[in-house]
């Protein structure tokens, strides 16, 4: 789907949907002053056809665009900026990270973008420009400043799920473990390290970003981009307390599940014991000899009963004065 958005200076800010074949006369027709947006949303292959047809992007871009599931990244050519950023993962699989990229081409004339599946700050960006006509009015960096900070505004949302989970976990694990416990805890680490894999190069690059001196962007841009890199740094710096945090209660899960193993063991070795000294007399009075004492006796079995359950209950009590059950 292609959708196009330009400022007029009669309607103000104008929105259309093109088609594949229209596109190239539809762009060439606009009008020289300000700039434009175009958007590609999961475009098919002829509409994809657009950025090396028409815009004459280099081959390895539009693979790079076309491609999904890349890191971030910056390229700078002599006419536009090459962008690549990731919004945050979904709430209920923060491993994902298919679907979440968002391909910026940024000229002087003209911001094109490219996302294989619908995203929140695309749509937002899209319906605030109704509103905002400061948008269109200052220049194409400025507007994908304002794609870009919508696209991290996920991220917060993202880690307050997450710290309630941790948080829900560390009540089970000083509570009553379970294997499964141990198996979330391991989810919640993988997705924080896909987090931090993808915010640290993120930063990386909003800092490339604000020091670029392109016609694209401008220099009164830097200052914004550097907000941007103030907020992916919060957002890594809270990655790492809350992987710090998940380390802690991991230790504690295996320190708990030691100490129950140990109490097991513990019990049972107590019952073993238990039952040595009555072995020993059963294997005693078991011999098979002819001439035993009691062999023929009417009270030896019933005294011997008594004598094992006795040896049994002191052997418990002597355990438990020690504290060893």
């Amino acid at each position: 789907m292609l959708t196009l958005l330009y400022r007029d200076p009669d309607a103000g800010i104008c929105t259309e949907s093109l088609t594949a074949a229209g596109a190239p006369a539809r762009l060439a027709a606009l009008p020289d002053e300000g700039f434009y947006w175009l958007d590609l949303e999961a475009p098919t292959p002829e509409e994809a056809a657009l950025l090396a047809d028409h815009f004459h992007f280099h081959r390895l871009e539009v693979e790079d665009a076309l491609e999904d599931v890349h890191h971030p990244k910056l390229d700078e050519g002599p006419e536009h900026l090459f962008l690549i950023l990731h919004a945050a993962p979904p709430l209920e699989d923060p491993e994902a990270d298919e679907g979440t990229e968002l391909d910026f081409f940024i000229s002087a004339r003209w911001l094109v973008t490219h996302h294989s599946t619908p995203l929140a700050a695309v749509d937002k960006t899209r319906a605030a420009c109704g509103h905002h006509p400061l948008y269109f009015e200052r220049s194409p960096g400025y507007l994908a400043y304002q794609l870009i900070d919508r696209l991290m505004e996920g991220y917060d949302p993202l880690l307050d799920q997450l710290e309630e989970s941790i948080t829900a976990l560390e009540d089970e694990v000083f509570s009553d473990p379970t294997p499964a416990t141990m198996q979330q805890l391991f989810a919640l680490k993988r997705g924080l390290l896909e987090i931090r894999r993808i915010v640290v190069y993120q930063r990386d690059v909003l800092a490339r970003l604000s020091r670029v001196a392109h016609s694209a962007i401008g220099p009164e841009m830097a200052i914004y981009y550097r907000d941007i890199w103030d907020q992916l740094t919060r957002v890594l710096d809270q990655a790492e307390q809350m992987r710090d945090e998940l380390t802690g209660i991991m230790d504690a899960y295996l320190s708990q599940t030691s100490n129950r193993l140990n109490e097991i063991m513990k019990f049972l070795t107590a019952i073993s014991t238990l039952f040595i000294p009555l072995n020993f007399l059963t294997g005693f009075f078991g011999m098979n000899f002819e001439f035993m004492p009691f062999l023929h006796s009417q009270g030896a079995f019933w005294g011997l009963v008594v004598l094992m359950v006795t040896l049994a209950w002191l052997s418990r009590w002597y355990f438990a004065r020690r504290g060893w059950i």
